[in-house]
């Protein structure tokens, strides 16, 4: 038997604007989107892991305890 499944909510343009409104919430979906990172490790980190000269991030407790 098949079970019907629901069509995922799409926000609107207005909508997505108003939950990126502040900067340190846009920074963190760029830096997860972009460097492909989860959740947790995103919002672990602090401003001393981010080498901005050599464009590098020291991500800790990443998946399988990688530094």
């Amino acid at each position: 038997m098949l079970v019907p499944r629901k069509l995922t909510a799409v926000l609107s343009l207005d909508e997505s604007n108003a939950l990126l409104r502040r900067p340190k919430d846009r920074t963190a979906l760029s830096l997860t989107y972009g460097a492909g990172l989860r959740v947790s490790e995103v919002v672990a980190l602090r401003g001393m892991d981010i080498d901005s000269e050599r464009m590098h991030l020291q991500i800790e407790q990443a998946k399988g305890k990688k530094t």
